[in-house]
């Protein structure tokens, strides 16, 4: 009976050892999908920043060249105006026999189609 006891003792012994063993690599499992978790959002977070820099460099390139265009289309068609209207912004109505969006369109995508073919053309 005694040599039951002892054998008893060892193997709860052991059963104690492996459950805190078992205890020991769920927490670190926990702690390294935390650590994880906490890397993908941080690096979530930089592509997000990036991708809205490189938006707002995008549109101020794109404005920019849309207005050093519109000045020039301007002065040729003797225009002293060529304003945005947008829903929601300054104008509330404006007349469409005014409206030189579509002109201003095809004019742009005239050069856009010159300079391609003068890039693409062989030297």
């Amino acid at each position: 009976i005694l040599i039951v006891g002892i054998v008893g003792i060892n193997a709860l012994d052991t059963l104690k050892k492996n459950m805190n063993n078992i205890v020991d690599v769920s927490a670190n499992k926990v702690q390294l999908g935390d650590k994880i978790q906490q890397d993908l959002l941080k690096i979530d977070e930089k592509q997000n920043r990036d991708l809205m820099l490189l938006q707002q460099e995008e549109m101020s390139n794109y404005y920019s060249k849309l207005q050093g265009f519109c000045q020039s289309f301007a002065k040729s068609l003797g225009f002293d105006y060529i304003m945005v209207y947008q829903n929601g912004g300054a104008f509330l109505y404006s007349n469409p026999d005014y409206d030189v969006s579509n002109y201003v369109i095809d004019a742009i995508n005239k050069e856009y189609s010159q300079n391609k073919t003068l890039t693409n053309s062989p030297k």
